[in-house]
């Protein structure tokens, strides 16, 4: 797990299965479930690619998107290919938007809503902790702020992260 959160990034593969990952991949996930709770990899690009014999890619790369949003990637690209396309040559237009956010910083990325939603259930989770999620968001310093890391975030953006925080702050009172 180390060399994962040492990368510069990552890309995240499975066949498709059932109409989603394979039981392989779902286990990595159990088993990395941590990261939901301390975003290690928080800000690092993530692409994903996936194979199939027909039909289900559009179902796995959904969780493969979610995945990523809980762990607060920067999500980029996605390879997919079928039995009709399966010998294709990876394009450079597949992988150019991970490429760029390998290269550059976190300022110009802008979160979807769904990564602003999992980021604000982790910070109202950890400010309801006593124990070591809290401590982890705490040194990150992500308690007080409307995301892991300095990004783009237009004003919209903004009211609806407030409101969210706010909404389920008095929830989980």
């Amino acid at each position: 797990m180390q060399k994962i959160i040492d990368s510069d990034g990552v890309v995240f593969s499975s066949p498709v299965y059932m109409r989603s990952v394979t039981s392989k991949f779902k286990t990595f996930v159990d088993r990395t479930n941590i990261w939901i709770h301390k975003p290690s990899l928080a800000g690092k690009p993530v692409m994903f690619a996936t194979t199939t014999a027909s039909t289900g890619i559009k179902d796995t790369n959904s969780f493969f998107s979610s995945y990523a949003s809980g762990l607060g990637m920067r999500k980029s690209d996605y390879i997919s290919r079928t039995n009709k396309n399966m010998n294709e040559s990876v394009k450079e237009k597949e992988i150019s938007k991970f490429l760029n956010l390998l290269n550059q910083g976190t300022e110009k990325y802008s979160p979807a809503i769904d990564e602003i939603v999992m980021f604000t259930v982790g910070k109202v989770l950890a400010l309801k902790s006593k124990g070591e999620d809290r401590k982890f968001w705490e040194e990150k310093k992500w308690l007080d702020k409307r995301y892991y890391y300095p990004c783009k975030m237009h004003i919209g953006k903004k009211i609806f992260s407030k409101f969210i925080f706010k909404v389920l702050t008095k929830a989980m009172a």
